[in-house]
């Protein structure tokens, strides 16, 4: 992975997991060049050539797996594990507070 060029968003999530994927790896992350781009353009990026690899969210690997000839997923869920939050403004929260916790609860289930 070292001297390539990898494209990520710069500071998100997916840069996160690009590193530690490197690190797990024996990489330095420094050792490997970073293009910052719109999740849009990478695709687009790994099919020109710009970049040799993508680290991004959803829906965006499957729009390059679809449209890059020869693209693989290479997955690892060990890596990382991302998580939503969800966050209630107070005023909201007062009252409808039992409404609210009901949703949290069917979306638990």
């Amino acid at each position: 992975m070292e001297k390539t060029c990898r494209g990520t968003v710069t500071g998100s999530s997916c840069h996160y997991f690009l590193e530690i994927l490197l690190l797990l790896e024996g990489v330095d992350p420094k050792s490997v060049r970073l293009r910052n781009l719109l999740p849009e353009a990478m695709a687009a990026a790994l099919k020109k050539g710009e970049v040799d690899a993508i680290a991004v969210w959803e829906p965006f690997p499957f729009k390059a797996l679809n449209s890059v000839p020869g693209a693989k997923l290479l997955p690892n869920s060990t890596v990382y594990r991302l998580s939503f939050n969800l966050v209630v403004n107070k005023k909201l929260l007062d009252p409808r507070g039992d409404e609210l916790i009901g949703i949290l609860r069917a979306i638990i289930r």
